[in-house]
């Protein structure tokens, strides 16, 4: 597991007919549940408050696209850490400190 703080970018694309000037595209990543990762759930769940909200505004051309580029202080967490909020891994407890569980990144742009 990485102890260095990580970057995300996000491709973005304006396929309409009119730029987008200044415009917030947010970025918010999920951890999912630790019902859903212990049960293996087939859907996985996520817990309803993102560990990593944040907003970028950036210009999009029409016809264009953008690399958003969301410079975070945010680490991936393993199991070992997360272990006391019911967490369990899926691999040997000797592993744990180098798995983490599944996170869901998501990027929207608000329309207005």
């Amino acid at each position: 597991m990485t102890q260095t703080p990580i970057s995300i970018t996000g491709l973005v694309r304006n396929i309409g007919g009119l730029p987008q000037t200044n415009t917030p595209i947010r970025l918010r990543v999920y951890l999912e549940t630790s019902a859903s990762n212990n049960g293996a759930l087939a859907t996985a769940q996520w817990n309803g408050s993102a560990v990593v909200d944040r907003i970028v505004n950036a210009t999009i051309n029409s016809g264009d696209e953008v690399n958003v580029v969301y410079d975070l202080t945010w680490v991936p967490q393993s199991y070992q850490p997360l272990a006391g909020m019911g967490y369990g891994p899926c691999a040997p407890l000797r592993m744990a400190n180098n798995i983490s569980p599944r996170y869901r990144i998501e990027i929207s742009v608000s329309s207005g």
